[in-house]
């Protein structure tokens, strides 16, 4: 029987039908802001979940999303839909922007956004207004026997990998079967010499974890 687990912040949703080591920590930003108007770009669903319990209302032209949660958020809490990139990752996302020809736009996101994706933007000429909406950080008081349950781990995030790596040491990680959700995340694994049974193109973890169970 498979034991897998998914690495990453507290999620109640996926915790009902998947174990959860919550390695991260979120905690949402307070937003002196009560309204919001342009394009906008979401890197996920805690940033439009930040921007509800600030109480800010949107006025959009064009919407963009990574994953199918963020854009279910969007509608759930604001009725708007959005574009999503075939591969849904940061890079993606940018090269989305750029080929609509949009000149500028606000990126809702965490204190951890991607520098490549920023650097990509601002090189096709196109003015980045970042909001960051939620913190991320690792959570201290993860048990390191938390990983003992579980042979195979899904990361969520580079940043997941990395707060593990720190915790266990690369020597009993290489004796996991481990998981990406995403390109940045696989990269990651790599530059430490580990490489992902699975990279997978959208950062859906139900389905991720489903694959996982039934590989």
């Amino acid at each position: 029987m498979v034991k897998a687990a998914y690495v990453g912040a507290e999620d109640e949703e996926i915790k009902r039908d998947y174990p959860i080591i919550p390695i991260l920590r979120i905690r949402y930003n307070v937003i002196d802001i009560k309204k919001m108007e342009g394009n906008f770009a979401f890197t996920s669903k805690r940033g439009i979940i930040s921007l509800k319990l600030n109480g800010i209302s949107l006025r959009p032209i064009e919407l963009y999303c990574i994953g199918k949660a963020t854009k279910n958020n969007l509608f759930k809490y604001y009725g708007f839909t959005c574009k999503v990139p075939e591969i849904e990752d940061s890079l993606h996302l940018a090269e989305l922007i750029i080929n609509d020809g949009v000149k500028n736009i606000t990126l809702v996101t965490s204190n951890q956004y991607s520098r490549e994706m920023i650097k990509k933007l601002d090189e096709n000429g196109i003015h980045v207004n970042i909001v960051e909406a939620y913190e991320i950080s690792k959570n201290e008081n993860i048990n390191p026997q938390e990983f003992c349950n579980y042979d195979s781990l899904l990361f969520g995030s580079s940043k997941s990998f990395l707060f593990t790596l720190e915790l266990m040491g690369l020597d009993k990680l290489k004796n996991k079967k481990i998981y990406a959700i995403g390109g940045p995340t696989a990269r990651t694994m790599e530059a430490y010499g580990l490489k992902p049974l699975m990279t997978f193109a959208s950062p859906d973890i139900r389905k991720a974890m489903e694959f996982i169970f039934n590989s």
